[in-house]
């Protein structure tokens, strides 16, 4: 592998890997098109001091895309799901719980971002995140309808995976960004119906600035993946498209003391199984191989919740699927080139898959045994 290629062209879009405030507040950039758009979003797997494991994803969002609208979201889920073989049939259904929250929307422009010496503030109402020069970032989200309110900060250690900084990356054709991801260890408490609970665990943050966005390429399939050992042994992200064939990662090893910005990423889809909200078939096992100048990094996980994105009201199965997934737990091994060995445990993470439906489905979810998946046909068709 030409490691030296894969740098040169990190380096053409990214002279310093660390993050600035003047990174964490970017607004749409002046050459974004109709599609453009920014957000600051954060996925956590993290442990609760009542024994359970929460899946959360809260993300502030502002730009074109949205038809003129300011949004945020905070879906919070603790709940596993199963694969399940069909009786009589080759096929497994993937019944994982059903979470769909309501996006909070907004007039454009009801977005604020307030920029000082040592921080940057996001606000919508009922919704604050503070991005610090220290790399922490602090949320304050209150969700009145449900009656659930999160209190959380991520910690920033080592370096983010970059898709372009001083120049974007084109991940597709017409998919452009700038912005990072940056895994790292979080600190909060949820407050669901009045019941406080303490978290603690990783979670992905990511800053994303959309000059473009095509769902179509996007589509051709994209697995875009972080994880987090304990004690920050090993942690990163990675993403791949397979439409444009584009592939980078980050990787941090030793608490964050060694960075690894460019390499290559293989990633091996196993079980399939029918996700009926969705609508189409997803890999629920992944193996990943992520190979860096210093050796290679081996993950192994099981899905065990996903959550639906480009859902409207109604429900329904969605025409362009998207969707975000959790491991209940990854192992992993990483393998230096001069002979050592580092056995990984106690590793989460997590991703989001976009992929397209060119023909309809040969396998819908009527046809599926009620009893075996949980789901109400009826309802999926109709609701």
């Amino acid at each position: 592998m030409a490691y030296e290629d894969k740098i040169a062209e990190w380096k053409s879009r990214v002279s310093d890997p660390r993050p600035t405030l003047d990174d964490d507040g970017r607004g749409v950039p002046d050459e974004a098109l109709a599609t453009g758009f920014i957000h600051w979003l954060t996925l956590i797997n993290a442990r609760g001091d009542d024994g359970k494991q929460y899946f959360i994803e809260v993300v502030p969002m502002t730009g074109i895309a949205e038809a003129g609208v300011d949004i945020w979201m905070l879906e919070v889920g603790s709940e596993k799901g199963s694969i399940q073989q069909l009786p009589n049939s080759i096929y497994k259904v993937a019944n994982y719980p059903f979470i769909q929250a309501e996006r909070n929307t907004f007039p454009t422009g009801t977005l604020t971002m307030t920029r000082s010496e040592h921080e940057v503030v996001v606000e919508l109402p009922d919704f604050r995140v503070i991005c610090k020069d220290d790399h922490t970032w602090h949320y304050h989200v209150e969700d009145k309808k449900r009656n659930v309110t999160l209190e959380m900060v991520h910690y920033g250690v080592g370096l983010p995976t970059w898709y372009g900084k001083e120049k974007p990356i084109n991940l597709t054709a017409h998919a452009v960004a700038y912005g990072y991801n940056w895994p790292g260890r979080i600190e909060g408490t949820l407050t669901i119906g009045g019941k406080k609970v303490k978290l603690s665990g990783a979670a992905l943050r990511e800053r994303y600035v959309a000059v473009d966005q095509d769902a179509a390429e996007i589509g051709g399939w994209e697995d875009w993946m972080w994880f987090y050992f304990e004690n920050g042994a090993a942690f990163g992200s990675f993403f791949e498209y397979k439409f444009s064939k584009n592939k980078g990662l980050g990787i941090n090893l030793a608490g964050g003391k060694e960075y690894y910005p460019a390499g290559d990423v293989s990633i091996e889809h196993h079980e399939w199984a029918f996700h009926p909200r969705l609508g189409a078939f997803v890999p629920t096992h992944y193996k990943i191989k992520l190979e860096v100048e210093a050796g290679v990094l081996e993950l192994a996980g099981n899905i065990v919740e996903s959550k639906l994105w480009g859902m409207r009201g109604g429900g329904g199965v969605p025409d362009a699927p998207l969707y975000t997934h959790n491991f209940d737990r990854l192992d992993g091994t990483f393998r230096y080139h001069d002979g050592r060995t580092i056995t990984l445990s106690n590793g989460v993470g997590g991703g989001c898959v976009r992929l397209w439906k060119p023909y309809p489905n040969i396998f819908m979810p009527q046809f599926a045994s009620e009893q075996a998946t949980g789901y109400d046909s009826r309802v999926l068709l109709f609701e």
